[in-house]
């Protein structure tokens, strides 16, 4: 996801930084030896593409980021992600009729992404 002015809470926005941050997590479900299911979500790996970002993320989150090469580009209606560095690619058509500001994922401000941003963060 690409943040915009992301910043610790009750700052201002013009302190805030642009981010990319890449979670790579699996949804987990097992059942034990009692026959109890449990389920939960597994954090894989967490990467940003600035220092400024690797740094308060790891000592304000369990997110355990790590510094990435991410470049992102626009050419027609293609959106592309891309790391060399941890070897993926992802290309987006967009819609020709949807501003390139209106693509976003936003995130149910009850669920437990959101809640746990906000603790850290001012989310627009």
């Amino acid at each position: 996801m690409q943040t915009k002015s992301l910043r610790p809470k009750g700052l201002p926005a013009f302190l805030g930084n642009d981010f990319f941050l890449i979670g790579y997590r699996v949804f987990v479900r097992y059942k034990n030896n009692a026959g109890r299911s449990m389920r939960g979500l597994y954090i894989l790996k967490s990467e940003t593409g600035k220092l400024k970002m690797e740094l308060p993320g790891n000592i304000f989150t369990h997110y355990k980021y790590a510094r990435t090469d991410i470049s992102s580009t626009l050419k027609d209606d293609l959106i592309t992600v891309e790391s060399e560095k941890s070897a993926f690619k992802i290309a987006v058509e967009k819609m020709p009729t949807t501003p390139i500001a209106a693509v976003q994922i936003s995130f149910p401000k009850s669920s437990k992404v959101y809640l746990e941003l906000s603790t850290f963060f001012d989310l627009v």
